[in-house]
């Protein structure tokens, strides 16, 4: 009877600086002596396949502006990067034929986002297995291809909104969006090997009930409804107070998204060596400072950019520490005793419920910035603000307490 020993990667051999080979480009079995098979994994958190999938992972991500499922056919989930980018070109092609409103919202709104949440959740999932020591540094990196994204992509479409329209613009960026991402498929895979099927384990969505849990999503939701303010109103601030052209007025979100794109990359590193308390002071602080101090008293353009720089870098990486934070949760001693009843709590899922929370921030963000801007008109104030004084003190303020959760560890209400 053949015997066969599978040989798993531990990531503190690497960190003591084992002189391994080559990594190979899949989980490869090796014949040895009395019939024995051994399977030699690619390393974690190093080598050319783990560095390989993140960058795919952060083109994906720029490139896109279920979890059970995947979770439940993992050799299947190999082939959704590819199908989701597939319906997201159709999407938008579709959407090119619109002459409604409903077919816009149903192609460009439901199909085209629900395809590049298919697309995207494999990267989230693998991403765990191929970083363990870096995984704050990972996370971040890929999560910085939506600044970049942001930074690239509306130029090329406004150029050809331009010259084309936007029917043209849409089949144009349907078809780009399939041809740049097709190098990628290859590099986004699983680093453990897969069955073609795996048991459902059970779930446990408790966590929502965990005070720690509570008091970061409690933090991150009151964030949330002033973070999305200054990208919404920063054009019309530069035209209406400042005097800026159309570009100028642009480029704000423009020096924006690229400044998130190297504050995620920067605050996920320091996630990895740092608490996420700490690395969400820092982001605060960084928020708090350039918004009360640069954007209350931007009189000219160079001050608005250089709160654009500001806020996007500190503000805009506020997300960075959220796997520490999930490793913080996973670890407690309410999880371990979750362990012992043969239930886990989903990273993932945990990601997943925060981003959700945001997001809820975001959708009520904008009905109280009009009030708030409204009522600010009324009083304009001449030194500090002008007519966006109020939308700029709640920016301020909301980011003020996105950093309570520093000071709920210092109290010990957390662990």
């Amino acid at each position: 009877m053949i015997s066969s020993s599978v040989e798993l990667y531990n990531p503190r051999e690497d960190l003591g600086g084992r002189d391994d080979p080559v990594p190979r480009l899949s989980a490869v079995m090796d014949e040895l002596p009395e019939g024995r098979h051994e399977f030699s994994l690619p390393p974690a958190d190093r080598g050319k396949e783990a560095w390989l999938f993140l960058f795919a992972s952060f083109c994906l991500e720029a490139l896109t502006w279920v979890v059970a499922l995947q979770r439940r056919y993992p050799r299947a989930s190999r082939y959704a990067p590819a199908a989701g980018l597939m319906i997201m070109g159709v999407a938008l092609t579709a959407s090119s034929f619109s002459q409604t409103v409903p077919h816009l919202i149903f192609t460009q709104g439901v199909l085209y986002a629900l395809a590049g949440s298919v697309s995207y959740c494999p990267c989230m999932i693998w991403l765990e297995e191929w970083f363990v020591q870096r995984r704050g540094l990972a996370f971040g990196i890929m999560w910085s291809g939506t600044g970049t994204g942001g930074f690239v992509i509306p130029l090329v479409l406004q150029t050809l909104l331009e010259k084309y329209g936007f029917r043209t613009t849409l089949r144009t960026w349907g078809i780009c969006l399939f041809v740049l991402a097709v190098p990628v498929f290859y590099l986004i895979k699983p680093r453990l090997p897969t069955r073609s099927a795996t048991p459902i384990k059970p779930r446990d969505l408790s966590f929502v009930f965990d005070r720690t849990f509570l008091l970061y999503q409690m933090a991150s939701i009151i964030e949330s409804l002033g973070y999305f303010l200054p990208t919404i109103y920063l054009p019309t601030y530069a035209r209406s107070m400042l005097g800026a052209k159309l570009f100028l007025a642009t480029l704000t979100i423009i020096l924006v998204n690229v400044s998130t794109a190297f504050g995620m990359t920067t605050l996920g590193f320091l996630a990895d060596r740092l608490h996420a308390t700490t690395c969400i002071m820092i982001s605060t602080v960084g928020a708090v400072l350039g918004t009360f101090l640069l954007w209350g008293f931007a009189n000219n353009l160079v001050t608005l950019y250089a709160f654009c720089l500001v806020y996007g870098f500190f503000a805009g990486a506020y997300p960075a520490p959220w796997p520490a934070i999930t490793r913080q949760i996973i670890s407690d001693s309410s999880t371990r005793e979750s362990y012992a009843t043969g239930r886990t709590f989903d990273p993932i899922m945990i990601l997943g419920v925060m981003t959700a929370g945001r997001g809820i921030g975001n959708l009520i963000s904008g009905p109280l910035s009009e009030a708030l801007l409204n009522a600010a008109q009324k009083h304009v104030s001449r030194t500090w603000g002008g007519g966006y004084a109020a939308v700029i003190a709640f920016t301020g303020s909301t980011a003020m307490i996105g950093g309570a959760s520093y000071f709920f560890k210092r109290c010990g209400w957390m662990g």
